[in-house]
C-alpha cells in the first residue's frame, strides 16, 4: 500500500509509531527519526534516539545508517523497521522523466 505525505506544508514531521508519519511493526519506535524542512532547499532526516533502533537511508542503492543527520535527495528511501518510505522533491530532475500522471506524487512527498 503506498500513500503520500506532502511535507511542503510541513515544517517537520516526526517518524514513528506516536509520530506525524505513523508507523507499526517492529522495530518501530514512538518517535524515531524527524524530516525537517529548512529555510534553504534542504530537507535534513535526523534521528531522535539512535540507541532505540536503526534508520538508515538507501541512495542510488547503496544503504548508509543515519547517525544524527542525512539531507535528503530525491529518490532517496529511509528504513526504519520494517518500512520503506521513498522521498520525492519535485524540483529535482529525476521528476521529469516520470511522466505527467506521477506530477502530483513528487511535490516533496514520502511514499
Amino acid at each position: 500500500m503506498s500513500r503520500g505525505i506532502d511535507l511542503s506544508t510541513l515544517r517537520s514531521a516526526v517518524i514513528g509509531s506516536a509520530g506525524t508519519i505513523r508507523l507499526v511493526g517492529e522495530g518501530v519506535m514512538p518517535r524515531h527519526a524527524e524530516i525537517t524542512v529548512q529555510e534553504s532547499p534542504d530537507v535534513v532526516l535526523k534521528t531522535l534516539r539512535p540507541l532505540d533502533g536503526p534508520v538508515s537511508v538507501e541512495r542510488r542503492g547503496r544503504r548508509h545508517p543515519v547517525g544524527t543527520a542525512w539531507c535528503l535527495a530525491d529518490g532517496d528511501v529511509i528504513i526504519v523497521g520494517p518500512h520503506r518510505l521513498t522521498y520525492r522533491d519535485l524540483g529535482s530532475p529525476m521528476e521529469t522523466s516520470l511522466g505527467e500522471e506521477h506530477v502530483q506524487e513528487v511535490v516533496s512527498w514520502l511514499l
